[in-house]
């Protein structure tokens, strides 16, 4: 026969917060991938100094979600054909 010790209580836990989230968004459009992709890099570089002026390590700041999408444009013909 297996004996089994069951212990069963409640617990309290207060402690102060040490992470904040914040949302930045950047968007543009540009004609080229290659110019897209440094202007991010470049955004990225000005938030993160703003966080170091700020007295945040820049270090801590992750990214949650990149996109890059493409635009497309239609054109019609004189026939109504796109």
């Amino acid at each position: 026969m297996d004996r089994t010790v069951r212990v069963t209580g409640t617990g309290r836990l207060s402690v102060s917060p040490d992470t904040i989230r914040l949302r930045i968004a950047a968007e543009g459009t540009f004609p080229e991938y290659a110019e897209a992709v440094k202007r991010s890099a470049e955004d990225t570089g000005a938030v993160r100094e703003a966080l170091a002026a700020a007295g945040l390590d820049p270090k801590d700041l992750k990214t949650v979600s990149y996109g890059v999408n493409t635009v497309y444009e239609s054109v019609q013909t004189e026939k109504g054909e796109w």
